[in-house]
Order: C-alpha cells, then structure tokens, then sequence
C-alpha cells in the first residue's frame, strides 16, 4: 500500500463514499489511515446529496457507491448521473448485493469496479488502485458467475424484433420488478404481463427472466 501512496502523493486523491451506515464509513477511512493513503474523504448518506454535491462543479476522483440506500434514487440509478455530470469519476459499488443482475447492470450503466461488503474493506483499497489504472475490479466471490453467465450467449449481434411494450416491460425486468408491479406501472392486467413476458423469452430465445435480463443487459438491448 505504501506504493499506492506515493502514487497519488502528487496529487491528492478525493474519495466519497456514499452508504447510508456510518460504520462503513469509519471502517474505510481507518483502513485508510492505516494503509498511509493521502486522501480526502467524503461522507453521504443518500445519492441525492452527492449529486447535490457534483452539481456544484465539485468532483472527487472515486466513489465508493452503497445499492440499497435510503432516498429517491438507488445506487445503480445514481450511476446515470454520475456519468452525465462527470464521466470522469470511477464508481466502484460497495454493496451486500452479490446477485450477478446488479453487477452487470451496474457495469452497463459506468461503473468502474464492483465489490461486496463481505470482502476484506483492504480489498477495495486494491479496487481503488485497480480503477485509476484502468482497470475493471470485480469481487471474486461475485465474477465467477458473471463470467460463466457472460458465455451463455454467442457474440453476435441480437435482432430481438420486441415490441415497445415487451422493451418496456424488459426493462422493468430488469430493474427487478415483479409481475404485479409491472402490472400496476403500466396500468394493464397481470396475465397481460404474463403473456407478454412469455413473448419476451420466445423472441431471446430464453427460458427465466434471469437469462432475460443477462441477455438483455449484455447485448445492450435496453
């Protein structure tokens, strides 16, 4: 770690991190100190006051982002912004998350790096390395299945032929939504949704909603 510090000496690294338990946020800037790292460091509690933040042309070099976090917009949601606002910062997700969907949607929408909370915090010191070398950090205990699920599907273009109602309803697939809760957003029945669903994996040549989304997120479908 005493290399990584000599790495950013020259120019003060800024880190936020945006999780909603102020644990994690004692725990990562301990480890911090004891690894030596001159950085500046950041706390927030909710996506918003980040954004919030960003909006005042002030941008930090990482930020080390929560999923499931209490306010209007999620993690993965908050990523869309990020990258709007300056594309620039690497995002690497700290999460309890380990479900291949939110990895790879995550990695869809800009993040730079994914890691668990189970891992050792030392690890997402080697992540933040990793980031600002160019490289795409993802927790071992989640990358095994992602690649093994990233195989499922030839490389080749995908000529889905979905309807703007079955992309609609993909995309809430996607974003984890239920039967019932697709039903109720778009205002139509749930055997609707049922039928359309079916139409979907027809068309992916797919049989859960779980190769689905995969497909979905790794052909740039949605």
């Amino acid at each position: 770690m005493d290399e990584q510090s000599k790495t950013f000496a020259d120019g003060q690294l800024t880190i936020w991190i945006v999780d909603d338990h102020p644990k994690v946020h004692e725990t990562i800037q301990c480890t911090m100190e004891d690894a030596g790292w001159n950085v500046v460091l950041e706390s927030f509690f909710c996506c918003e006051d980040a954004i919030k933040k960003l909006e005042l042309n002030t941008a930090p070099e990482v930020i080390l982002q929560d999923i499931s976090i209490p306010g209007k917009m999620s993690g993965i949601q908050a990523l869309d912004v990020y990258g709007k606002k300056n594309p620039e910062t690497k995002v690497i997700m700290f999460t309890v998350h380990e479900d291949d969907v939110y990895v790879l949607e995550s990695i869809r929408r800009g993040a730079k790096g994914y890691f668990t909370k189970s891992s050792r915090t030392s690890r997402v010191l080697d992540a933040i390395e990793d980031a600002m070398n160019g490289l795409l950090p993802i927790d071992s205990h989640v990358a095994g299945k992602v690649l093994s699920y990233l195989t499922l599907f030839p490389d080749m273009h995908q000529e889905t032929n979905l309807t703007p109602r079955e992309m609609e309803i993909l995309h809430l697939l996607v974003g984890k939504k239920t039967r019932a809760e697709i039903a109720r957003e778009l205002c139509i029945s749930e055997s609707t949704v049922k039928h359309q669903i079916g139409s979907i994996y027809a068309k992916l040549q797919v049989h859960t909603r779980t190769e689905a989304v995969l497909l979905a997120v790794k052909k740039h479908i949605i």
